[in-house]
Formats: structure tokens, C-alpha cells, sequence
């Protein structure tokens, strides 16, 4: 018994050192993660209501309302969705490796007793009566009934709605009859269900063995911990011993500082701040990116501006509403700017409004004469633009602001946009005259 703390402990231990040491590897870690496998999911307040020596392999799923009679199976990688709709596997019945079962709303999934579902089949809101076999690979589609002991060929789609009938054998895509079974064939398929029920109840038996109940108990008990606490189930329970954290705190390289200087992590105060500020700096930058959007796609908007005659104002107009539609933002920002243009006089107005246009877009190799051709177009369709209707048109500020409803944040992330893409256009600008 004195063994199991100081087994826990070593272990505790050991995943310390691993983490330190992947902390050293930075980006070139490598962590490798054992995700516990689950088979069993409640969904909708259903779950999974097996019979006798019925059997699911460790890496099948089974989902919501399912319901599985005695001596049926779930193989390895099959999935059983009982989210939507009900779905019966009777007795002696298989779902085979890789396969999918999925009930639909209206459409309950029944199978009778000693069918076989093969590898990689698909069905779905169907009806499979008792001893039929579903080949490798074939799709039986909502709706259809596959007859008592009749066969789909690997790789068929049974249609929709089609009725398959007994004794048969169908194939082909869409699935049709081509022969009926002998008795000797149906016979054979019946066996192979019984092969597989046998076959199920040695590989629970082995799954049984392989496993160490009171770990696998142990290891449910965590994982229903960590889901009810919000933790990372891949990742180990918090919680360490005294000796531990004192480690923890001598190895971990604490921010502005020399390696291994102590600090304390485990402060809830200071992790809070952390993640305050880790969130602040993320809604800076996506504000920041949502604003340079903007930018462009007011950009985009002067081309097609520029592009359109003058006496195209329905045009004008609207691509002003597209505008208004997509980014509310840009289209203030594009009405602002068609405003200043009709206002400008001066030759340092008109220049300052080329200036501003070509910072729209960075990577953009515009020649002065097109400069002034946008521009000029923002003077000749001023009127449509701000005559456009838009059902949500923002108010329009003064200056070169873009209307952002009062955020100063996502306005200052435009204004920091236009300088960023300013500098940008002025950089290729200089590595131009240099080339």
C-alpha cells in the first residue's frame, strides 16, 4: 500500500521534468497525447441500453438513443448515431469495422437479428429484417427496407425509399435486382452473423483481460472530473505535492527574468491578470485586421468607382449599397471620402485625397495619372454615393475618421490601419526610385 503514493508521486514527477523540458524545446517540442477513447455518448438525455454479451470495441462510438440486443456488436471505428433518430440492432447482429449506422428525425434505424453491416458500410434511417447482409462499402439511404435474407452487393446504393426483396441480391449504384439467392447462399450469410456473435464475446473477453479495472475505473473517475471542472482531459489533474511545486516554480523560466529564478506560478490573481491581458492584446489585433479590411475594401470600392461612366449613377449607387451591405465601416469611411473630394479646391486637397487613396492599398503600383483619375470620380459620383439608400447607413463623422458607433477602440484600430498601410506604400514607393 505504501507504494501507491510514492508511485503517484514519481509519475506526478515525471510529467514536471517533461514539461519543463519541452518548455526548454519551445516550437521544436514534441508532445505526444493519449486521448481516452470514448464509446458510450449521452446525448439528448439517452444513452446507450445494451443486452447481454453484447459487445463495443474500445474505438467504436455510440451516440444518444441506441439500442443493442443480446449478443450483437459494435466493431472497431464503427460509429452507431442514435442523435436523430432511434437506432435497434437486434440479436446477433454485427456493425462491422469502420461502418455507420445513423437514425434520422422520422426515420429510426432497425435491425433485425443475425444481419451483418460490413466494413465501411453506410446506413442510414433504413429497415435491415433479419439475416440480410449490407457488402463492404454500400450505402442503403433513408427510408429503404432490405428484406429478410437478402444481399447488397459491396459498393451498392440502395435509393432512397426502395425496397429491397427477400432472397434477393442487389447491386450496382443506383442499386438494382439482379438474381435471386440460393438456399444454400442465404445459409452462408446466416453464418457469418453466428461467426461474428461468437467471435465478439472472445474479443470482450480479451478486452477485459487487457485492461486493469481498477485503473480503467480510476481513469473514468478522472476524466469525469476534469469534464465537470472544465479541464483538459489530456492533460493530468491539477494538484501537486509541496515538493512538487517548489520544483515547478525552480524550472519554470520566469517572464523577464534568468532561467530558473523562482517565481510563483500557481497565484490565481496573477493568472487572471494574464489572461486579461492575453485577451485584451487578441481583441486589439483582430480590431486592428477588421480595420485594415475595411481599408481595402473601401479601396476596391474607388476602382470600381473609377471604372464607371459618369452618367452611370444607378452604378455608383450601387456599389455604394454593396458596400453598406458587406461593411457598414468602409461604406462611412467611402461616403466620407466621396464628401471631402466634392469639397476639395485646392491643389493640395486634390493631393492629400491621392495621398489618402493610394494608402489604401499597399501593394498596389498606382501611377499619379490614376491617382487623379479615382479621385476625380469620387467628385463626379459624390452625389449617387451619398444619395445611395441604405437601410442602416451610420452617421458620418468629420475629418477622415471612418464611423466606427461610437468604439473608440475599433477607431483608433482604423486610424492605426491607415498609418500602417501608409508606411507600407511608402516603403515600395522609396524601393522603386532606388531600383
Amino acid at each position: 500500500m505504501m507504494l501507491k503514493p510514492v508511485g503517484a508521486a514519481l509519475r506526478t514527477l515525471g510529467r514536471v521534468i517533461d514539461g519543463a523540458g519541452s518548455a526548454m524545446q519551445g516550437a521544436d517540442a514534441f508532445t505526444e497525447k493519449l486521448v481516452r477513447s470514448t464509446r458510450v455518448v449521452r446525448f439528448g438525455g439517452k444513452e446507450l441500453d445494451s443486452g447481454i454479451q453484447s459487445f463495443v470495441a474500445p474505438t467504436a462510438t455510440v451516440v444518444g438513443d441506441v439500442t443493442m440486443m443480446a449478443r450483437s456488436s459494435v466493431w472497431y471505428g464503427a460509429i452507431v448515431r442514435g442523435d436523430q433518430g432511434a437506432v435497434t440492432i437486434g440479436e446477433g447482429s454485427s456493425v462491422h469495422d469502420c461502418a455507420t449506422v445513423s437514425g434520422r428525425s422520422g426515420a429510426p434505424v432497425v435491425v433485425g437479428r443475425d444481419v451483418c453491416i460490413s466494413a465501411g458500410a453506410f446506413v442510414e434511417g433504413a429497415t435491415l429484417d433479419e439475416g440480410c447482409m449490407i457488402g463492404m462499402g454500400a450505402r442503403v439511404l433513408p427510408g429503404a427496407h432490405v428484406g429478410k435474407d437478402a444481399f447488397v452487393d459491396g459498393g451498392a446504393v440502395v435509393p432512397a425509399g426502395a425496397k429491397v426483396e427477400a432472397g434477393s441480391l442487389w447491386t450496382g449504384n443506383p442499386a438494382k435486382p439482379l438474381r435471386k439467392l440460393t438456399e444454400d447462399e442465404m445459409a452462408v450469410l446466416r453464418s457469418e452473423a453466428a461467426v461474428q456473435a461468437e467471435l465478439s464475446q472472445v474479443h470482450a473477453e480479451q478486452v477485459l483481460i487487457s485492461e486493469n479495472v481498477e485503473a480503467f475505473e480510476q481513469q473514468d473517475h478522472e476524466y469525469e472530473w476534469k469534464v465537470a471542472h472544465y479541464h483538459d482531459p489530456a492533460q493530468p489533474l491539477p494538484g501537486f505535492t509541496a515538493d512538487v511545486q517548489e520544483y515547478m516554480k525552480l524550472s519554470e523560466p520566469a517572464a523577464n527574468s534568468g532561467l530558473f529564478r523562482a517565481q510563483e506560478y500557481l497565484d490565481e490573481e496573477a493568472q487572471l491578470d494574464r489572461e486579461a491581458a492575453e485577451a485584451e492584446a487578441d481583441a486589439a489585433e483582430d480590431a486592428y485586421y477588421a480595420a485594415l479590411g475595411s481599408l481595402g475594401r473601401v479601396g476596391v470600392a474607388v476602382q470600381e468607382l473609377a471604372a464607371t461612366r459618369g452618367e452611370r449613377a444607378d452604378m455608383a449607387a450601387e456599389i455604394t449599397q454593396m458596400l453598406a451591405e458587406e461593411d457598414p465601416r468602409a461604406h462611412a469611411y467611402l461616403v466620407d471620402l466621396a464628401a471631402r473630394a466634392a469639397a476639395a479646391q485646392s491643389e493640395e486637397d486634390q493631393l492629400a485625397l491621392q495621398s489618402e487613396v493610394a494608402a489604401l492599398d499597399p501593394f498596389r503600383d498606382s501611377a499619379t495619372f490614376e491617382l487623379e483619375d479615382e479621385v476625380a470620380a469620387l467628385r463626379m459620383h459624390a452625389k449617387a454615393v451619398l444619395a445611395a439608400p441604405v437601410e442602416t447607413a451610420p452617421a458620418m463623422l468629420d475629418g477622415k475618421r471612418a464611423v466606427t458607433g461610437g468604439d473608440e477602440d475599433v477607431d483608433a484600430a482604423m486610424a492605426a490601419a491607415q498609418a500602417e498601410v501608409a508606411r507600407a506604400h511608402k516603403e515600395m514607393a522609396d524601393e522603386r526610385r532606388s531600383a
